[in-house]
């Protein structure tokens, strides 16, 4: 049921605004030409776009292979509808992170009760952006995919999974995410729920799989010996070439992001700390993450998403516990409709976002529109099959400004051949 749930918000998300940006150009394309162009890799997008650092293929690679049957269906059927692999695409990865969150919410559920746990998923489909990222093909989201898993590991007490999941995200996805998992595996080590020895030979072997995995399969797309993550690292936080796309201040994640995506929520966390000594580990790891990461200038929300669902597991509980004793008094009644009030309140903040979202992709939607009025011009009144139109009857010349705002290629007509 709380997958049922996650998943359909995530869906209604991706209905809302079904095009992509600039930040997910890369994997987007990246499964584009792992579904349409095979082996050919010198037609591939990133051999004429680059990007400034190298991204790993592994992510990409993953959601070919799951839609794969889809698309050799229409390949071989009806090429004209190749935009369905967009929805098809981006509902597997939504599908892959809402398994996550709700294998978290689940091992959250056997810690602080059955009842956090459906006030968790309550929470993060009241708010808008983990489960508007749930669909979208950027490296966090995949990251966030295993980070989610790692805690679940770490919840139910099996830390050689949390290493295994986390060092995966590390190595594969996004490396600030040691900034995270390294602080819980440090409080495993120093309080002996954990030791040492245990947790290299994990650490070691988990490692070693991921990077000869990445190294070789992004070298052969790239066409020269990478590790795509290790480049990043270096370009945004060695060399700090990131900033380059704009900086904020230092405190701006606390004041600005997580407010934004912990909506009222967040307001129950102080309370949540002072009564239950069991959430103290969570918000704590969450803001030495967020403090440590704020030392780089280049700030994103994304970057701080997976902290998200980590710091509404104290609020659920809060919120539980307020609705189990809601019965007891008037003032327990009052608290009970303050907790609905605020999911309420969370629900209209994100419906007006959802909303100011779905105008953002002005280059997705003019490419939509192209496609729409030349098929009305060329097809007969009254038909409804698709016409075979040569690629050299028009050209089109996609701009920066319609690249970066979700002009991509699933959205391009592929001719009959």
């Amino acid at each position: 049921m709380h997958f049922l749930v996650l998943f359909s918000v995530a869906l209604l998300h991706l209905l809302i605004a079904p095009y992509t940006k600039v930040e997910e150009s890369f994997n987007i394309q990246a499964v584009h030409d792992i579904l349409y162009h095979g082996c050919n890799f010198t037609s591939y997008d990133h051999q004429s776009f680059p990007g400034p650092v190298p991204r790993t293929f592994i992510g990409p690679l993953s959601l070919a292979t799951a839609t794969w049957p889809l698309s050799l269906l229409l390949l071989l059927g009806d090429r004209h509808s190749w935009w369905v692999m967009l929805y098809a695409v981006r509902c597997t990865l939504a599908a892959l992170l809402c398994w996550s969150l709700t294998a978290y919410t689940r091992s959250a559920g056997q810690v602080f009760g059955r009842s956090a746990a459906n006030f968790l998923v309550a929470i993060l489909a009241s708010q808008f952006h983990v489960l508007f990222y749930a669909s979208r093909p950027l490296p966090n989201v995949f990251g966030m995919a295993l980070v989610m898993q790692a805690a679940a590991q770490l919840f139910q007490g099996r830390y050689g999974g949390f290493i295994a999941w986390s060092g995966a995200a590390i190595v594969l996805f996004r490396s600030e995410l040691a900034l995270l998992c390294g602080p819980a595996l440090i409080y495993l080590l120093v309080t002996r729920r954990l030791r040492f020895g245990d947790a290299a030979k994990v650490a070691t072997t988990t490692g070693l799989a991921c990077l000869a995995a990445t190294v070789a399969i992004d070298s052969l797309f790239w066409g020269r010996p990478v590790w795509p993550e290790l480049e990043v690292f270096l370009f945004n936080t060695v060399q700090n070439r990131s900033s380059q796309w704009g900086t904020q201040p230092f405190l701006w994640y606390f004041y600005s992001a997580l407010p934004r995506c912990l909506l009222l929520s967040g307001l129950f966390l102080p309370l949540a700390a002072y009564l239950n000594r069991r959430t103290r580990p969570i918000i704590a790891g969450c803001l030495v993450f967020v403090l440590l990461y704020s030392c780089l200038p280049h700030k994103e929300l994304r970057f701080v998403l997976y902290t998200v669902p980590l710091l509404n597991t104290p609020t659920a509980w809060l919120c539980a516990a307020i609705f189990s004793n809601r019965r007891k008094s008037f003032a327990w009644r009052c608290l009970g409709w303050l907790v609905a009030a605020h999911l309420a309140a969370n629900l209209a903040a994100t419906g007006l976002m959802a909303w100011a979202a779905a105008w953002n992709y002005p280059g997705g939607q003019a490419m939509w529109d192209l496609h729409f009025t030349h098929l009305r011009h060329l097809c007969p009144r009254g038909t409804t099959r698709s016409p075979r139109v040569s690629s050299s009857s028009c050209h089109i010349h996609i701009g920066n400004l319609a690249a970066q705002t979700g002009a991509i290629r699933f959205l391009e007509l592929l001719d009959s051949s």
